[in-house]
């Protein structure tokens, strides 16, 4: 079977298996080409790691939530996904086994940031900002 075929919904086996929280059959699907698979989104725009922050449960499943970022699903920009994705890629900026995959998601995350924020984040002394 393809990993990265999608049903009518345009949803792939991956996004079934995050939104149902079941991080052994994520894991599994990512060892199969994750570049491909974790940027993808179904019909109404919603990526894998979207599901993951603000699932329809409510209930975050942290596990998930790493190892798509570890994959290097890019960061959504809203703040829901922020309050979430703060701690845990704080969390892993300490433990993470791909370093570079982790910088690559940081990159990702402050770029998305609206730009009043971006100045604080990682930058002791910002740039005055023009009158």
């Amino acid at each position: 079977a393809q990993v990265a075929a999608v049903d009518r919904l345009g949803w792939t086996a991956l996004l079934h298996a995050v939104r149902c929280g079941h991080a052994e059959c994520v894991q599994e699907l990512l060892q199969h080409h994750p570049e491909a698979q974790v940027c993808v989104e179904n019909a109404a725009g919603t990526s894998a790691l979207d599901m993951a922050v603000l699932p329809p449960t409510g209930d975050v499943n942290q596990r998930v939530v790493r190892l798509l970022l570890a994959s290097g699903a890019p960061v959504p920009s809203n703040r829901s996904a922020w309050a979430v994705l703060g701690p845990i890629i704080h969390d892993m900026a300490q433990t993470v086994v791909k370093p570079h995959l982790l910088h690559q998601a940081i990159a990702h995350a402050v770029a998305a940031m609206p730009s009043r924020k971006r100045a604080r984040v990682g930058d002791e002394h910002p740039e005055p900002s023009e009158p």
